[in-house]
């Protein structure tokens, strides 16, 4: 019979380490004020209050939006 032709194997390559993410640098007083204010007035608006009159420069918001870590879904649990 004749010969099967050998099969080359596939070559596995090491998986590529993620990236660690650049850690933003630290935030003067002022800067970290701003966005604690900001914080807080994202928090009350949330709960319903007037959103804020004063208008945060767009780093402020940029900022927050990096640092905070998005919340994972809630898994519900179905219940019998």
């Amino acid at each position: 019979p004749p010969r099967k032709p050998k099969l080359k194997p596939i070559p596995r390559f090491p998986k590529p380490r993620p990236r660690p993410k650049p850690r933003p640098p630290p935030l003067t007083r002022e800067q970290q004020n701003m966005v604690d204010t900001y914080l807080a007035s994202l928090e009350s608006a949330r709960k319903g209050g007037p959103m804020p009159a004063i208008k945060f420069p767009d780093w402020v918001i940029e900022y927050v939006r990096e640092t905070q870590q998005p919340k994972p879904p809630r898994r519900r649990r179905w219940r019998w």
